[in-house]
Order: C-alpha cells, then structure tokens, then sequence
C-alpha cells in the first residue's frame, strides 16, 4: 500500500501531532462544570431533606421497638409480682406520685430493657402494663410523651419526635 502524505510546509512530526490531536477545550470543560455545579445546587436541599427524613424515620422505628419491648419485659417482669408502676430507663430518674418524670420524687436507678441499641429511654408503666410515658433520645432526634390511657408503639410515628434534646417538660398526645 502506497500513502501519500501531504505537508503544506510542516515536517512530518508537526503534522501528525495535529492530526492526532484529541480532547475539549478548555471553555468546553468550565461550561461542563459550570452545568454541573448549577445541578449540583438545585438536588442538593432534596436529597439533603431525604436523607434527614430517613434518620428521623429510622429513629421512630428504633423508638417503636422499644416501645415493643417494654410491653415484652412487663410482662415477663411482673410474672408472679405486683406493681402500681414499673420503670424502664438508661438513667437515674425521679418520678412523682403520678408516675411522671420530675425533679422531685422516688429516684429509680437503671432499669435497662433487653434490647441492645444505641438509644437512651426511660418508660413508665402502668400497673396493667400500658405505657403512660415515654422518653426516648439520641443525640440528635427526641420523643418525649405522657398519656394517661398509655402510649401504643403504632401512635409513634416521625410527627411526634423533635430534634434536638429532650426537655423536662413532657407533650401530651
């Protein structure tokens, strides 16, 4: 096979390096980023908002199943004994007559469910084995509710939870 080269007055190296010559332009790669950047703006607060409904959504799970669990424990707990409230809590706490948490009253000491988690808690109960309140946190998401008639673990959803600390003072549902 015989080629003819053409060279218009360059050597042979200089024409091939043109030939060969493949990639964007500079302008054509900042109007790719810039393109880019402007998608970039325009997802970033959805998938910002997903992400943080589904840590609040997984905490109301958790917060469900602990709830769960405490029904699970009294249950177990109260085989044989009498009890006007049962506490379940990952800390110290004071409750009053009524069975809610206050400054003053009985202190309990840890009563921890079985249940392995990350999340701190502290449950009363009724002597028929409802809830009657429920403080649930991490360290970013908070439940916090008294209810006289108890609290059902399917009322929990991810309205009832604030974010932030939990504050002393309880919700009612």
């Amino acid at each position: 096979m015989i080629y003819l080269y053409r060279n218009k007055g360059k050597t042979r190296k200089e024409s091939e390096l043109k030939m060969n010559e493949k990639g964007f332009t500079l302008v054509e790669l900042l109007a790719v980023i810039a393109i880019l950047a402007i998608l970039v703006v325009i997802a970033m607060p959805n998938v910002l908002g997903m992400y943080n409904d589904a840590r609040k959504d997984t905490f109301a799970t958790e917060a469900q199943n602990i709830l769960k669990q405490a029904a699970t424990d009294f249950i177990a707990d109260s085989l044989g004994e009498y009890s006007p409230t049962t506490v379940y809590t990952t800390e110290t706490v004071k409750i009053d007559d009524s069975g809610a948490i206050s400054a003053t009253g009985t202190e309990i000491g840890v009563n921890p469910l079985n249940l392995e988690g990350t999340k701190s808690y502290t449950l009363i109960l009724d002597s028929q084995g409802n809830v009657i309140t429920a403080k649930i946190w991490d360290n970013t998401f908070c439940y916090y509710v008294t209810k006289a008639d108890g609290i059902k673990y399917t009322e929990m959803n991810s309205a009832n939870i604030t974010e932030g600390a939990c504050e002393d003072v309880p919700k009612t549902l």
